[in-house]
């Protein structure tokens, strides 16, 4: 298997003992780990099946600490254990692309801004079910949220369920000046402060930015734009913006475009909660 440079593991649990071995061949380039927790046993979860499920992907998460060589990773578990494991990624200096879910963000941040060299990084806060199955999870802080600055060749960031991300936090990401495509995805059940108008101001130094996606995020679609004269409107602080995509309560489902800027505005769909626009 020497020549092997793309790997792909679903039911990770199952193979628990042979993922580290696998992630240290020489040639490996990109590993794609996944396993998802019974939905039947997700009634109990602080049971004893559960406990078990997350001491396993601690540990096949901590089985990769010696790898060095991937470019791609992309860990996706379907429950939530403490971000301190990232401290096992921080040796992976040639990752370009980067996706977790299954952490808790609150801690651990800090291990990533060794990783110099990712241009994609995507980061789902605990799981896609968290807020509706009622986990509780520590909210991301300006300070989780601060040495993401220390990654310059990031282009592309994706938030997913980081309900937290206000003020402070929004400037420090505004801070990543190369940045391209900038993703804010909450669930229809996600807790959080909606953003203003105003908040996006502190995105005003992204000029790269050609995609933004706003998911159950803004109080109010309208005040992005005047719909009546297409006038006045936020988007403009982004000169190089080419689409946007705004996610909603409202049933609505339709795309303008104004000034070169595709602006899509959808209704809810079930299937929106799982997109995680890679």
């Amino acid at each position: 298997m020497s020549s092997t440079t793309d790997i792909e593991i679903a039911n990770c649990s199952m193979y628990k003992h042979t993922i580290g071995y696998l992630a240290k061949l020489p040639n490996l380039k990109h590993l794609e780990l996944s396993d998802q927790y019974s939905l039947l046993d997700r009634i109990d979860q602080k049971g004893e099946v559960y406990d078990m499920f997350v001491k396993e992907t601690n540990e096949i998460v901590d089985s990769l600490a010696d790898t060095i060589g991937l470019e791609s990773l992309e860990i996706c578990f379907d429950c939530i254990f403490n971000g301190s494991h990232l401290s096992e990624l921080q040796n992976m200096k040639c990752l370009r692309s980067l996706r977790l879910r299954g952490f808790d963000f609150s801690q651990g941040m800090e291990h990533i801004r060794h990783l110099m060299n990712i241009n994609n990084l995507h980061l789902c806060h605990g799981n896609t079910y968290h807020s509706a199955d009622g986990l509780s999870i520590n909210s991301m802080t300006h300070g989780q949220i601060k040495p993401l600055i220390e990654l310059k060749s990031v282009t592309k960031l994706t938030f997913k369920h980081c309900q937290e991300i206000k003020g402070e936090a929004l400037s420090s990401i505004g801070a990543m000046t190369q940045l391209k495509e900038l993703h804010f995805i909450h669930g229809i059940n996600d807790e959080f402060d909606t953003f203003e108008t105003e908040d996006l101001v502190h995105q005003q130094n992204l000029k790269k930015l050609k995609v933004l996606t706003l998911m159950y995020i803004m109080v109010d679609h309208y005040d992005l734009l005047d719909l009546e004269g297409l006038d006045e409107t936020i988007l403009p602080i982004f000169p190089s913006l080419k689409k946007a995509r705004i996610f909603g309560k409202d049933s609505m489902n339709w795309q303008i475009t104004h000034e070169e800027i595709e602006m899509d505005f959808c209704s809810f769909d079930y299937f929106d909660e799982m997109t995680d626009f890679d």
